[in-house]
């Protein structure tokens, strides 16, 4: 086709106006949809799946930003690391005592290899709890997550004073008591975390029921070694 057959001309005494008009085929500038080369065809059922999965991804992102910029968090997570790697220091160092060799058990030591993997485990799946509950809040705001790390610091504490009693303490009895405070005090941090988000609340089940699976053993060690208690 030739562009120049379609140009006219209008004329007025005033001026001259050039006007063009240039037809294309449909065909030349609409591009057909190829398998091959789109791979998801227009409005597919995968576009909402991918703009959720970048949108749930920029705003983790951001939240996380936001958190790792507050000193509080850098301080609460220090500690609970710090606490933890007491605990394990503990129960290492009082599994070789004299006191603890001489108990009777009810496991040999590959069970309790898998029952300390089975606390890792426990213990991860409870801090992935916090990231469930993240939320957008202003910078003179305190989020919800924060506080409860702060209640995960101090569930962390009452764990080391539990090693502490039994391992360093040997006290069966007090290890007892403090094990059945730990144990409640999870059940209530898994209730409040439960009222926040329930998804989150069930990553908090495995380790209530590990502390109440420790509260159990403190009362099976006292049975078969006849310590009242």
């Amino acid at each position: 086709m030739n562009v120049l057959d379609s140009i006219s001309e209008v004329r007025s005494p005033a001026e001259t106006v050039t006007i063009s008009e240039i037809i294309c085929p449909e065909e030349d500038y609409m591009e057909k949809y190829d398998h091959v080369k789109h791979a998801v065809p227009p409005t597919s059922f995968t576009d909402p799946l991918i703009f959720f999965t970048d949108t749930f991804i920029e705003e983790s992102a951001e939240m996380a930003i936001q958190r790792i910029s507050k000193k509080e968090i850098w301080i609460i997570y220090i500690s609970i690391t710090i606490i933890n790697i007491l605990i394990i220091a503990s129960s290492l160092n009082g599994s070789f005592s004299n006191w603890y060799q001489n108990l009777k058990k009810s496991f040999n030591n590959n069970i309790s290899i898998l029952i300390g993997v089975l606390w890792l485990v426990a213990s991860v799946l409870a801090y992935g709890a916090v990231f469930m509950i993240w939320e957008h809040v202003k910078p003179d705001q305190i989020s919800r997550d924060i506080i409860v790390s702060i209640y995960f610091l101090i569930g962390t504490f009452l764990g080391l004073a539990w090693s502490a009693t039994f391992y360093q303490g040997n006290d069966l009895y007090s290890s007892f008591w403090l094990s059945l405070l730990v144990f409640i005090y999870y059940i209530w941090l898994l209730i409040h975390v439960w009222y926040i988000n329930p998804f989150a609340g069930l990553f908090l089940i495995p380790l209530v029921a590990m502390y109440g699976f420790l509260m159990y053993e403190m009362i099976h060690i006292a049975s078969i070694n006849n310590i009242p208690m």
